[in-house]
């Protein structure tokens, strides 16, 4: 259910930094007055369609001033905006800070929505050009376009196949919502090996990608998946062909 996340959005919040303590908004537990120390509050504005409207109210003591309050509603946004946040989320957004008379205390809402579904993340390895480089980030979708390289075997007078050379697969991978510095950080390594969806392409390299100023890149790969007993060639070996007499 929806409500689930929720709590799974609150133990994110808490566990990603260690500045104040964050809560169930829908818990009745009173709040002191006059506050003397940050906390933040998440609570469920509206469920529907596959979406959770939630409100995270971060409140300051006034020592600390207004600003402070909005900056402590600006490390939470960070969190959800992160690569590594595993919450599709859409609309997120920080309010001006303004005093509580309840709390005696400066508060800021942070507002968003959560989409169902996990994010989807991909793992990038074993580069040519790096070995040591190991790329994995979240991403909003993807799709895979597979082709079939399948060589017939003819026989004398036949002009149908006797048979099929299963040699490779070829896929074409492409992946969207990439965070913007992906595309360089992938095409100048040289082939490399993508998981992506419980799957393994091999000798993987970039073939196009489009972002712009103000939205993730959309990222396109051309991959191989090997069929059994048919593993690629690796380089080339020197060889000395210097005759020995």
């Amino acid at each position: 259910m929806m409500i689930e996340y929720a709590e799974r959005l609150i133990d994110h919040l808490s566990s990603n930094q260690n500045e104040f303590a964050v809560y169930p908004g829908f818990e009745d537990t009173p709040a002191a007055a006059p506050l003397l120390e940050k906390r933040a509050f998440v609570s469920v504005v509206s469920v529907g369609a596959g979406e959770l409207a939630f409100k995270v109210s971060v409140f300051s003591p006034v020592s600390f001033g207004g600003t402070d309050c909005i900056s402590c509603a600006e490390t939470l946004l960070n969190i959800l905006e992160s690569d590594d946040c595993p919450f599709r989320t859409k609309g997120l957004s920080v309010g001006g800070a303004r005093y509580s008379s309840d709390s005696l205390s400066f508060v800021c809402e942070l507002t968003g929505t959560i989409i169902d579904g996990e994010r989807f993340s991909f793992t990038a390895e074993d580069f040519a050009g790096n070995g040591n480089m190991r790329i994995s980030r979240y991403i909003s979708s993807y799709k895979i376009r597979q082709s079939f390289h399948h060589e017939p075997v003819m026989t004398i007078f036949e002009d149908i196949p006797y048979d099929i050379d299963d040699h490779r697969d070829v896929f074409t991978i492409t992946l969207y919502g990439v965070p913007r510095e992906v595309p360089d950080e992938i095409s100048g390594s040289g082939v490399f090996r993508l998981t992506l969806g419980g799957e393994v392409f091999e000798r993987c390299r970039c073939i196009d990608s489009t972002r712009d100023e103000d939205r993730p890149a959309q990222l396109t790969l051309e991959g191989y998946r090997y069929n059994a007993g048919d593993l690629p060639i690796g380089p080339p070996i020197p060889v000395d062909n210097t005759e020995v007499s």
